[in-house]
């Protein structure tokens, strides 16, 4: 679903397009699955974001590359990362 957004470069992209993050609001009480539909919702992309005026691209090790976004977002959201 967002693999086109995960080879996109933030060198020459329009910044002022990317969706800043950091009024993001999510329900801690919601299961991880809907906390991480919930950001992307809110983010437009797991991959090309701000917060404030920074830029941020999320890239991931070649090694979990096998892994897919929405298990290693549900990792992050559970604080196991690796």
């Amino acid at each position: 679903m967002f693999t086109n957004m995960q080879s996109k470069n933030l060198k020459g992209a329009d910044i002022t397009a990317l969706k800043d993050i950091s009024n993001i609001k999510i329900d801690e009480g919601n299961p991880v699955f809907q906390r991480i539909l919930t950001f992307i919702e809110q983010a437009g992309s797991p991959y090309l974001f701000k917060v404030g005026d920074t830029p941020v691209k999320v890239v991931f090790a070649k090694n979990y590359a096998h892994i897919g976004i929405e298990e290693k977002l549900a990792k992050i959201a559970n604080g196991k990362v690796g």
